[in-house]
């Protein structure tokens, strides 16, 4: 085989198994996907996947890398725009977060929460990196947040980096509970719970009626 040939069949295969893997730890979660059920889905030989990837640890974290490029380009996409005020920027992209646990369907929940509880306890370096891109995400909404104080849309005294934490981590949990519910109801319920929460409208006393059966 030519040389060039045997090197864009090997780049296709390579592709082939993070797209494929993709859908599958998707689909199935990082627990329920073997080696198999993503060669198999990708129609490749073994020998293909150990020739591109070390381990099954290795192909998680390039598979982790797809994700964390979507996360940011939505963060960038909202809560960088600059044609919006700040917590429009904010708003929009929680709703955004919303709308793409939708679009993999809420049964399968988001990659970073299904990563977080399936395979952070097994492999340091997963967890790791997971930490980093929490952390990346926080700074996004934290950066929104100081330019909500500086346009004068928050309090001088807010808290950005902590509020911050508390939006990341609630939003992630409610993806979490969307997996047994199966519905968007709850990460919807979040979302607006947050929003008013930041703006000063949120009422403390929720009743219990209020929050989605």
């Amino acid at each position: 085989m030519d040389e060039h040939i045997e090197r864009m069949a090997k780049r296709s295969n390579r592709e082939k198994l993070l797209t494929e893997g993709f859908r599958v730890l998707q689909e199935r979660g990082c627990a329920g996907a073997g080696v198999r059920d993503i060669i198999s889905a990708a129609g490749v030989s073994r020998g293909s996947f150990t020739y591109h990837f070390g381990s099954k640890e290795d192909f998680f974290l390039e598979v982790l890398e797809i994700y964390v490029a979507r996360l940011r380009r939505t963060a960038e996409e909202t809560l960088l725009n600059g044609e919006l005020s700040p917590l429009s920027r904010l708003g929009a992209y929680l709703e955004a977060r919303v709308d793409c646990v939708g679009g993999f369907g809420v049964q399968k929940g988001c990659m970073l929460s299904n990563f977080s509880v399936e395979v952070s306890g097994r492999s340091e370096n997963i967890r790791r990196r997971l930490l980093e891109v929490f952390d990346e995400l926080q700074s996004y909404v934290a950066g929104c947040l100081r330019d909500a104080v500086t346009a004068g849309d928050l309090p001088e005294n807010s808290a950005c980096d902590e509020l911050a934490v508390m939006i990341v981590d609630l939003m992630q949990g409610a993806m979490l509970r969307n997996r047994i519910h199966r519905d968007s109801a709850h990460l919807q319920y979040v979302k607006t719970s947050l929003m008013r929460a930041v703006v000063g409208r949120f009422e403390r006393q929720v009743s219990v009626a209020q929050w989605p059966t």
